[in-house]
C-alpha cells in the first residue's frame, strides 16, 4: 500500500544529539534543566551458571555506565509516537532532541523512526504545561514496563519541584485498572490525563520531558525506592498474608507451565498456595509480596512485584530453555532478596527475544522439589 505524503511540515528537519546541545541552541528562552540523580556505573551481580544459560541473542552488559536522570523544559514542544517503537520529543525549531526521545532497537536520535514517516496528522494542542511518560507499545498494557519504565519518571518530576506546574499528564494508556489505580495513588486527577495511544501527536505550550529509566536490563536503585515508598504505604490490609506463593500465568498466552497441575500439587506439600495476580489490585499485590517468604513463579510481568518484598525473602524463577533473562535477578538483588532459578524444557526453540517470549515450559518436578526442600529447611531453621 502506497502512503501519500501529508502534513510533511511536521517532519523534523534535524536533531539535537543531546539535551545539552538543545539547551545551548535555545539562547533566547533559556529552558531549565534539573539533574535529579547523578550518573553511575551499574553492575549486574549475576552467578556464572545463570550467564551460561542466557542465550547469545540477548547481549546484555554486566556493567553499564548510567547517565544522570533529569527533567528538562521544552517550550512549545511537540511529542510524536508510533505507539510501538518510538517517542520523539521535538523542539520549537523542529528538531528531535536526543536523550529524551526513544527509538527502540536503535541508537541516536538521528535514527528515530519519525524520520521514516511522511504522513502526519495535525498535533492535538494542549494549553499549559504537560509532562509525558510515554515508552512505546509496552506501556499500553504490560505491568512491568508500566511500573518500571513509565511511573518512576514521575519521581523525577516530583523531585524537580515541578509536579504542581503540570496541567496535563500524557500517559501510554489508562485501559487497565492497574494504570488507573497507580496514577490515582500518585495524586493525578482523571481530568488531567491524556492517553498517548489515542493522541499520538501533541503540541503544548511547555512540554516537560525526562530521561528514561532503564539502560536496558539495569534497574536503578532510585526507581525501586520510589515504588516502595509510593505503594507500600497503600498496601491493602484486607488481604491476608500468603507466606509461600506460586504465581500462575494461566491468564497469559505464553510462558505457561505445561504440567502446572502436577507442579501445584508438588508445591502444596510445602504449604504453597496458587495465586492469580489479575484477581488483586496493585495495593493488594504489594501486600501479598511484602508478606511472602518464598515465591515460585515463571518469568513474567507479575514478578515486578518483587520490588515490594521484604528483605531476605526467596524467589525461584522458572525459565524456558532459550529465554533466560537477568531482569528479576537484578531486581531481587536491588531489594535484598535471595534469588535462584531453574531452566526448564521448552516447547520450541528460540533464536530471538520475540520467539523466546512465546515459549511455554515443562518443569522438572523432581528438581523443583529438591530445590524447594532446601529452601524450606533453611527457612525453618531461621525461625527456630
Amino acid at each position: 500500500m502506497k502512503i501519500i505524503p501529508y502534513n510533511r511540515i511536521y517532519k523534523p528537519k534535524g536533531v539535537y544529539p543531546t539535551v545539552k546541545a538543545y539547551l545551548v541552541a535555545d539562547k533566547e528562552r533559556h529552558p531549565e534543566y534539573l539533574e535529579i540523580y547523578p550518573g553511575c556505573v551499574s553492575s549486574l551481580h549475576i552467578a556464572e551458571d545463570f550467564c551460561e544459560n542466557s542465550p547469545s541473542y540477548l547481549n546484555y552488559e554486566s556493567k553499564e555506565s548510567i547517565p544522570p536522570s533529569f527533567v528538562v523544559e521544552v517550550p512549545n514542544g511537540r511529542l510524536h509516537t508510533n505507539r510501538i517503537t518510538n517517542v520523539a520529543v521535538i523542539s520549537d525549531d523542529n528538531k528531535v532532541i536526543g536523550e529524551v526521545s526513544l527509538q527502540l532497537g536503535r541508537s541516536g536520535p538521528e535514527n528515530n523512526y519519525i524520520f521514516e514517516r511522511n504522513y502526519f496528522t495535525k498535533p492535538k494542542k494542549l494549553r499549559g504545561v504537560a509532562f509525558h511518560i510515554l515508552i512505546g507499545g509496552s506501556g499500553d498494557h504490560n505491568y512491568f514496563h508500566w511500573m518500571f519504565d513509565a511511573l518512576p519518571r514521575l519521581d523525577l518530576l516530583q523531585k524537580s519541584g515541578w509536579f504542581d506546574r503540570v496541567d496535563w499528564f500524557i500517559v501510554p494508556s489508562v485501559k487497565h485498572d492497574f494504570q488507573k489505580e497507580t496514577l490515582r495513588l500518585l495524586g493525578i486527577e482523571d481530568r488531567k490525563i491524556v492517553e498517548g495511544h489515542l493522541h499520538t501527536h501533541i503540541q503544548t505550550d511547555l512540554l516537560l520531558a525526562s530521561s528514561y529509566v532503564r539502560f536496558p536490563e539495569h534497574i536503578p536503585q532510585w526507581a525501586c525506592n520510589f515504588l516502595r515508598k509510593t505503594f507500600l504505604p497503600a498496601a491493602s490490609e484486607e488481604v491476608g498474608e500468603i507466606p509461600f506463593m506460586y504465581i500462575s500465568r494461566t491468564d497469559a498466552n505464553s510462558r505457561n507451565i505445561l504440567n502446572e497441575l502436577e507442579l501445584i500439587q508438588t508445591l502444596k506439600e510445602f504449604g504453597f498456595k496458587e495465586v492469580q495476580l489479575r484477581e488483586y489490585s496493585v495495593a493488594e499485590q504489594a501486600r501479598l509480596f511484602a508478606g511472602a517468604k518464598v515465591i515460585v513463579a515463571p518469568h513474567g510481568a507479575g514478578l515486578a512485584n518483587l520490588v515490594f518484598c521484604s528483605k531476605g525473602a526467596t524467589v525461584v524463577e522458572l525459565f524456558p530453555e532459550g529465554y533466560v533473562l537477568p531482569l528479576y535477578y537484578d531486581l531481587a538483588s536491588k531489594v535484598g532478596l535471595k534469588y535462584t532459578h531453574i531452566v526448564c524444557e521448552a516447547d520450541a526453540k528460540a533464536n530471538s527475544v520475540k520467539q523466546g517470549m512465546k515459549l511455554n515450559l515443562l518443569v522438572d518436578l523432581k528438581r523443583l522439589k529438591k530445590k524447594v526442600e532446601g529452601i524450606m529447611e533453611t527457612y525453618t531453621a531461621s525461625i527456630n
